[in-house]
Parts: C-alpha cells; sequence; structure tokens
C-alpha cells in the first residue's frame, strides 16, 4: 500500500464522515477546494490536488491498466477505495471545466477520469469495469454503516 494513498483514506475518511450512531445513505461531496483543504491534514508540500491525484493514480493503475484490487479493504484497512471513489466524484465535477480535453465532449466522464489516472483511452478504459467500481460503493456504505 503506497503511504500517501493511505494517508488521504484516513483524512477523507475523517473529514468526510465523522461518526455518527446513524449515518443514513452514503454521500460522498468532494471538489478541488475541499480537497486542497484536506491536503493541508495530510501534510502534501506543493498542490494537495496533484498530490492527491498521483497518489490515487500511483495505488491504482499499474503498467496502464487500473487494477481494482489494490483498492480492496481488508480488517485493517477498512476504506481503501475511498479516495479512488473521491477522484472519481472528482473527476464527475470537473468534466465540464477540463481545458485540455476541448476535443472530447464536456459530457464524457470517462475521459476526465482517464486523464486523472493517467490512462490512455478516450472512452471507457478497458480496465475499468463498471460493477467493480460500483461495488466499492455499496461496500464503502456497509463499513460506513457498521463503524457507526
Amino acid at each position: 500500500m503506497v503511504e500517501a494513498y493511505e494517508a488521504w483514506a484516513s483524512a477523507l475518511l475523517e473529514e468526510l464522515f465523522p461518526w455518527s450512531e446513524d449515518p443514513g445513505e452514503v454521500y460522498l461531496a468532494i471538489d478541488a477546494e475541499r480537497l486542497r483543504t484536506i491536503g493541508r491534514q495530510v501534510n502534501e508540500s506543493g498542490d494537495p490536488l496533484e498530490s492527491f491525484n498521483r497518489a490515487v493514480r500511483e495505488q491504482v493503475v499499474v503498467q496502464g491498466k487500473f487494477q481494482i484490487e489494490r483498492i480492496t479493504s481488508d480488517r485493517k484497512r477498512p476504506f481503501q477505495q475511498l479516495p479512488f471513489l473521491a477522484l472519481c466524484v472528482l473527476a464527475a465535477g470537473e468534466m465540464r471545466t477540463s481545458n485540455e480535453l476541448r476535443h472530447i465532449a464536456s459530457t464524457n466522464y470517462y475521459a476526465r477520469l482517464n486523464e486523472m489516472l493517467g490512462l490512455e483511452a478516450k472512452g471507457k478504459h478497458p480496465s475499468l469495469k463498471g460493477p467493480e467500481i460500483e461495488n466499492e460503493w455499496y461496500l464503502l456504505q456497509e463499513r460506513l454503516r457498521s463503524q457507526g
């Protein structure tokens, strides 16, 4: 596990999901400004947003392919999918603002996510498997409820 990725997982969990008896539905609301604020807790030098993107990229992309098993949580690290899912939310929120992707429709979520992960593909990268990613959202919600 990459140390920076784990630091981001801890900081995101603490900031976004303070413990309560009934956490209710899980909503992951994140934008660049909030990530920069959280980045100060991680003590990253330079731009916290770039540090976050780099930490996620180094954790989940190996030899140009997304590897979901590298963020699968276990009992010792139950919220390892959190930084990756936060990056997915960030990609969705920024897909209309990307200056580098003017040739691609502004609604192309996967183009923005690919760019942030450093994957080369115009649409959905073959290594990004929807059901596996969707399952991580369900697992996050279950873990938050069980911790509440």
